[in-house]
């Protein structure tokens, strides 16, 4: 068996599973990286630094509770409500479809928030633009397997502010990666982004982290190898 997880893996042995499970990982596309590099990472973050505009904070997954976009939409609220020492005008980036699309647009103009962009579904071009002008990750999900969002940020050199669900448990590491989240815990998540947008030494450094791993473990080349490797073992023996 191929799993997600330990913490599945842990499951299907207590359950009396007595064969060989290997723990794996979803992907992200290497063609999607093309235009990523180290220098690009450092340059955004550095450009920030120079010029003090908008720090861009980016959700990108389906657009449904269980992935926390209302836990997102209430802390991006008390961030612009609260005075905190950041040196940038927050921007918060929401691309994705799903059934709560219509409704959050709704919430955020009964609310009156305002710097919201809240795109569709986007891929290609679209999709590389908006990782590529992200300073800032954010996953706050009740649950997940392996999220292919997270691991195509991290493809990207994107820090991460996620929750502690599923695989991720397994490899991110809080302080080299990003942070961990509270689960439904706006306050908590307004602050991380507060912290995280007051050092950007740390970020860029966390960037770099994440962009190595990434090119390490999740690229699609790098996984069809694994992967290629358990299919021949397994037919061999």
């Amino acid at each position: 068996l191929i799993t997600l997880s330990e913490k599945a893996k842990k499951t299907l042995v207590k359950l009396g599973y007595k064969n060989e499970i290997i723990v794996e990982t979803t992907l992200v596309d290497k063609d999607l990286l093309n235009n990523v590099n180290e220098s690009s990472i450092i340059h955004k973050y550095e450009s920030l630094k120079k010029l003090k505009n908008s720090f861009n904070l980016l959700f990108l997954s389906r657009i449904e509770s269980r992935k926390g976009i209302y836990e997102l939409l209430e802390a991006y609220d008390i961030l612009n409500q609260s005075l905190n020492e950041t040196l940038y005008k927050y921007l918060l980036n929401i691309y994705g479809d799903g059934s709560e699309l219509e409704i959050l647009k709704g919430l955020v103009k009964s609310k009156g928030i305002t710097n919201i962009n809240i795109q569709g579904y986007v891929e290609g071009c679209q999709k590389e633009t908006a990782f590529r002008e992200a300073h800032l990750f954010i996953f706050p999900s009740h649950g997940e397997g392996m999220p292919n969002a997270v691991l195509e940020a991290i493809g990207f050199g994107l820090p991460v502010l996620t929750t502690p669900v599923g695989g991720l448990v397994d490899f991110f590491k809080p302080g080299i990666n990003g942070y961990f989240l509270n689960i439904k815990d706006p306050h908590d998540l307004a602050e991380k982004i507060s912290k995280s947008s007051l050092d950007l030494d740390l970020l860029i450094e966390m960037s770099l982290n994440n962009f190595k791993l990434a090119n390490q473990k999740f690229r699609s080349d790098k996984v069809a190898e694994r992967i290629r490797t358990i299919f021949d073992r397994t037919l061999n023996n």
